[in-house]
Protein backbone atom coordinates (compact mmCIF):
# COMPACT_ATOMS: atom_id res chain seq x y z
CA UNK A 1 0.00 0.00 0.00
CA UNK A 2 1.10 3.21 -0.92
CA UNK A 3 1.70 4.86 2.29
CA UNK A 4 3.02 8.78 2.18
CA UNK A 5 1.29 10.68 4.56
CA UNK A 6 -0.26 13.91 5.09
CA UNK A 7 0.42 15.09 1.16
CA UNK A 8 -2.79 13.91 -0.53
CA UNK A 9 -3.46 15.54 -3.52
CA UNK A 10 -4.34 15.57 -6.86
CA UNK A 11 -2.48 15.37 -10.18
CA UNK A 12 -4.26 18.78 -11.04
CA UNK A 13 -2.75 20.76 -8.00
CA UNK A 14 -1.82 24.30 -9.20
CA UNK A 15 1.32 24.12 -6.89
CA UNK A 16 2.92 21.55 -9.59
CA UNK A 17 3.96 23.37 -12.39
CA UNK A 18 6.21 22.56 -15.77
CA UNK A 19 5.87 18.70 -15.29
CA UNK A 20 6.81 16.48 -18.20
CA UNK A 21 6.53 12.73 -18.66
CA UNK A 22 8.95 10.98 -20.36
CA UNK A 23 8.72 7.63 -22.32
CA UNK A 24 10.48 5.55 -23.91
CA UNK A 25 9.42 2.09 -25.77
CA UNK A 26 11.38 -0.42 -24.41
CA UNK A 27 12.68 -2.83 -27.79
CA UNK A 28 14.89 -5.56 -25.52
CA UNK A 29 11.40 -7.49 -25.15
CA UNK A 30 8.80 -9.18 -27.35
CA UNK A 31 6.43 -7.85 -25.11
CA UNK A 32 5.69 -3.80 -25.71
CA UNK A 33 6.48 -1.91 -22.43
CA UNK A 34 6.66 1.49 -21.80
CA UNK A 35 9.21 3.07 -19.40
CA UNK A 36 8.08 6.61 -17.98
CA UNK A 37 8.96 9.16 -15.75
CA UNK A 38 7.58 12.24 -14.25
CA UNK A 39 9.71 15.61 -14.12
CA UNK A 40 8.75 18.50 -11.68
CA UNK A 41 10.37 21.59 -12.46
CA UNK A 42 10.94 24.22 -9.07
CA UNK A 43 9.22 26.86 -9.04
CA UNK A 44 10.95 30.23 -10.54
CA UNK A 45 13.07 28.16 -12.25
CA UNK A 46 16.51 29.52 -12.81
CA UNK A 47 18.30 28.16 -16.12
CA UNK A 48 22.23 29.14 -15.13
CA UNK A 49 21.65 27.75 -11.62
CA UNK A 50 22.55 24.19 -11.64
CA UNK A 51 20.28 22.03 -9.54
CA UNK A 52 20.70 19.24 -7.38
CA UNK A 53 18.43 16.18 -8.68
CA UNK A 54 15.86 13.95 -6.52
CA UNK A 55 15.69 10.62 -8.07
CA UNK A 56 12.31 9.18 -6.57
CA UNK A 57 11.52 5.59 -6.90
CA UNK A 58 7.73 4.65 -5.52
CA UNK A 59 6.16 2.20 -3.00
CA UNK A 60 5.32 -1.70 -5.06
CA UNK A 61 1.66 -0.18 -6.45
CA UNK A 62 2.53 3.27 -6.89
CA UNK A 63 3.50 5.41 -10.08
CA UNK A 64 6.06 8.10 -11.46
CA UNK A 65 3.20 10.62 -10.58
CA UNK A 66 4.27 9.70 -6.54
CA UNK A 67 7.04 12.64 -7.22
CA UNK A 68 4.49 15.06 -7.58
CA UNK A 69 3.49 14.33 -3.27
CA UNK A 70 7.06 13.88 -2.72
CA UNK A 71 8.47 17.41 -4.31
CA UNK A 72 5.60 19.28 -2.48
CA UNK A 73 6.81 17.89 0.77
CA UNK A 74 10.85 18.49 0.29
CA UNK A 75 10.92 21.67 -1.15
CA UNK A 76 9.00 22.85 -4.55
CA UNK A 77 12.18 25.24 -5.13
CA UNK A 78 15.19 24.06 -4.48
CA UNK A 79 15.50 20.62 -6.52
CA UNK A 80 14.51 19.38 -9.81
CA UNK A 81 12.63 15.93 -9.32
CA UNK A 82 11.98 12.89 -11.34
CA UNK A 83 9.73 9.88 -10.72
CA UNK A 84 10.49 6.52 -12.24
CA UNK A 85 7.97 4.11 -12.91
CA UNK A 86 9.04 0.15 -11.31
CA UNK A 87 9.17 -2.26 -14.65
CA UNK A 88 6.11 -4.46 -13.38
CA UNK A 89 2.36 -3.63 -14.09
CA UNK A 90 -0.02 -4.76 -12.14
CA UNK A 91 -3.01 -6.09 -14.20
CA UNK A 92 -5.54 -3.62 -14.10
CA UNK A 93 -4.56 -0.68 -12.71
CA UNK A 94 -2.35 2.05 -13.04
CA UNK A 95 -0.05 0.65 -10.45
CA UNK A 96 3.95 -0.28 -10.59
CA UNK A 97 5.92 -2.68 -8.41
CA UNK A 98 9.67 -3.35 -8.53
CA UNK A 99 11.61 -6.75 -9.43
CA UNK A 100 14.51 -7.48 -7.48
CA UNK A 101 15.50 -10.61 -9.39
CA UNK A 102 18.77 -9.61 -11.55
CA UNK A 103 17.43 -9.11 -14.31
CA UNK A 104 14.85 -6.34 -12.34
CA UNK A 105 17.53 -4.93 -11.20
CA UNK A 106 19.18 -4.37 -14.46
CA UNK A 107 16.05 -3.36 -15.67
CA UNK A 108 15.31 -0.61 -12.55
CA UNK A 109 19.31 0.88 -13.54
CA UNK A 110 18.62 1.44 -16.98
CA UNK A 111 15.12 3.32 -16.22
CA UNK A 112 16.79 5.49 -13.60
CA UNK A 113 19.66 6.31 -15.94
CA UNK A 114 17.34 7.25 -18.62
CA UNK A 115 15.82 9.73 -16.36
CA UNK A 116 18.39 11.46 -15.04
CA UNK A 117 19.80 11.91 -18.43
CA UNK A 118 15.46 13.18 -19.35
CA UNK A 119 15.82 15.51 -16.44
CA UNK A 120 19.43 16.91 -17.88
CA UNK A 121 18.14 17.32 -21.44
CA UNK A 122 15.42 19.76 -19.95
CA UNK A 123 16.67 21.45 -17.07
CA UNK A 124 20.14 22.61 -16.15
CA UNK A 125 20.89 19.23 -13.36
CA UNK A 126 24.58 19.36 -11.61
CA UNK A 127 25.57 15.65 -12.23
CA UNK A 128 27.48 15.29 -8.82
CA UNK A 129 24.40 16.61 -7.35
CA UNK A 130 22.18 13.64 -8.01
CA UNK A 131 20.29 11.82 -5.16
CA UNK A 132 18.18 8.75 -5.54
CA UNK A 133 15.73 8.43 -2.82
CA UNK A 134 12.59 6.30 -2.24
CA UNK A 135 9.71 4.61 0.10
CA UNK A 136 9.23 0.81 0.78
CA UNK A 137 9.87 -1.27 -2.00
CA UNK A 138 11.40 1.57 -3.74
CA UNK A 139 13.76 2.67 -1.24
CA UNK A 140 15.26 -1.21 -0.99
CA UNK A 141 15.77 -0.47 -4.77
CA UNK A 142 17.12 3.01 -4.31
CA UNK A 143 19.70 2.05 -1.89
CA UNK A 144 20.80 -1.16 -4.20
CA UNK A 145 21.23 0.79 -7.28
CA UNK A 146 23.15 3.50 -5.67
CA UNK A 147 25.52 0.50 -3.45
CA UNK A 148 25.89 -1.09 -7.48
CA UNK A 149 26.64 2.05 -9.16
CA UNK A 150 27.96 4.70 -6.33
CA UNK A 151 30.04 6.80 -8.27
CA UNK A 152 26.84 7.99 -10.10
CA UNK A 153 24.86 9.67 -7.05
CA UNK A 154 25.83 12.48 -4.46
CA UNK A 155 23.08 10.45 -1.79
CA UNK A 156 20.83 8.36 -1.36
CA UNK A 157 17.74 8.20 0.74
CA UNK A 158 16.06 5.48 2.00
CA UNK A 159 12.61 6.06 4.05
CA UNK A 160 11.18 2.28 5.90
CA UNK A 161 14.04 0.12 4.06
CA UNK A 162 17.53 -0.85 4.83
CA UNK A 163 20.27 -1.97 3.53
CA UNK A 164 19.28 -4.87 0.58
CA UNK A 165 20.44 -8.24 0.82
CA UNK A 166 21.06 -10.85 -1.75
CA UNK A 167 23.33 -10.53 -5.02
CA UNK A 168 26.39 -9.08 -3.78
CA UNK A 169 25.64 -5.61 -3.18
CA UNK A 170 28.45 -4.54 -1.41
CA UNK A 171 30.82 -5.76 -4.52
CA UNK A 172 31.93 -2.31 -5.57
CA UNK A 173 32.81 -1.69 -1.49
CA UNK A 174 35.60 0.77 -2.29
CA UNK A 175 33.28 3.09 -3.97
CA UNK A 176 30.68 2.20 -1.52
CA UNK A 177 32.18 3.75 1.20
CA UNK A 178 32.44 7.08 -0.52
CA UNK A 179 28.54 7.20 -0.81
CA UNK A 180 26.48 9.15 1.69
CA UNK A 181 23.49 7.62 3.01
CA UNK A 182 20.00 8.88 5.06
CA UNK A 183 17.81 5.78 6.23
CA UNK A 184 14.80 7.14 8.18
CA UNK A 185 12.55 4.80 9.53
CA UNK A 186 9.15 4.35 11.97
CA UNK A 187 9.72 2.56 15.33
CA UNK A 188 6.89 0.58 15.30
CA UNK A 189 8.06 -0.87 11.79
CA UNK A 190 7.53 -4.35 10.55
CA UNK A 191 8.66 -4.26 7.21
CA UNK A 192 12.23 -2.77 9.06
CA UNK A 193 11.88 -4.15 12.56
CA UNK A 194 14.17 -2.80 15.29
CA UNK A 195 16.59 -6.62 15.04
CA UNK A 196 16.84 -5.77 10.75
CA UNK A 197 18.27 -2.13 12.08
CA UNK A 198 20.99 -3.29 14.31
CA UNK A 199 22.12 -5.89 11.74
CA UNK A 200 22.67 -3.18 9.34
CA UNK A 201 24.60 -0.91 11.49
CA UNK A 202 26.83 -3.84 12.60
CA UNK A 203 27.52 -4.28 8.88
CA UNK A 204 27.36 -0.31 8.66
CA UNK A 205 30.22 0.17 11.33
CA UNK A 206 32.11 -3.49 9.40
CA UNK A 207 32.13 -2.16 6.08
CA UNK A 208 32.91 1.58 6.68
CA UNK A 209 29.91 2.94 5.15
CA UNK A 210 28.69 6.58 5.96
CA UNK A 211 24.99 5.84 6.84
CA UNK A 212 22.65 8.59 9.08
CA UNK A 213 20.12 6.63 10.70
CA UNK A 214 17.21 8.88 11.93
CA UNK A 215 14.14 6.78 13.97
CA UNK A 216 10.43 8.39 14.05
CA UNK A 217 7.43 7.35 16.19
CA UNK A 218 5.34 5.88 13.40
CA UNK A 219 4.93 2.34 11.57
CA UNK A 220 5.20 1.63 8.17
CA UNK A 221 5.04 5.60 6.42
CA UNK A 222 6.49 8.01 4.97
CA UNK A 223 5.73 11.34 7.29
CA UNK A 224 6.23 15.20 6.99
CA UNK A 225 8.84 14.90 9.11
CA UNK A 226 10.79 12.32 6.87
CA UNK A 227 10.84 14.84 4.38
CA UNK A 228 12.02 18.26 5.99
CA UNK A 229 14.84 16.06 7.59
CA UNK A 230 15.55 14.60 4.11
CA UNK A 231 15.61 18.31 2.91
CA UNK A 232 17.82 19.13 5.45
CA UNK A 233 20.61 16.54 4.79
CA UNK A 234 20.81 16.81 1.33
CA UNK A 235 21.37 20.32 1.52
CA UNK A 236 23.56 20.21 4.49
CA UNK A 237 25.39 17.34 1.85
CA UNK A 238 25.30 19.92 -0.82
CA UNK A 239 26.45 23.27 0.92
CA UNK A 240 29.32 21.63 3.16
CA UNK A 241 29.70 17.94 3.31
CA UNK A 242 28.88 17.72 6.98
CA UNK A 243 26.28 14.60 6.82
CA UNK A 244 29.76 12.83 5.34
CA UNK A 245 31.00 11.66 8.82
CA UNK A 246 30.32 7.88 9.22
CA UNK A 247 27.76 6.07 10.60
CA UNK A 248 25.29 7.90 13.37
CA UNK A 249 22.41 7.33 14.80
CA UNK A 250 19.25 9.75 15.64
CA UNK A 251 15.69 9.49 17.71
CA UNK A 252 12.89 11.86 16.83
CA UNK A 253 10.66 12.01 20.03
CA UNK A 254 7.22 12.51 20.12
CA UNK A 255 7.67 16.21 21.28
CA UNK A 256 9.96 16.69 17.87
CA UNK A 257 7.31 15.00 15.90
CA UNK A 258 4.87 17.57 16.70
Amino acid sequence: MNRISNCELSQGTSLVQDMETFERTSTQSSTRSTNSYHIVAPLHYEKNYAYPLIVWLHENGGSEYEIQQVMLQISMQNYVGVGVRGPIHVPNTRSFQWDETVGGILKSHEHVIASMEAASRRYNIARHRIFLAGFGAGAQVAMRLALNAPQLFGGVISMGAGLPKGNTPLRHIQHARRLKMLVCYGRESQRYPEDDVCNDLRLVHTAGLKLHLRQYPCGDIATTEMFKDADAWIMDVVTNGASSQSSSTEHVSASQWN
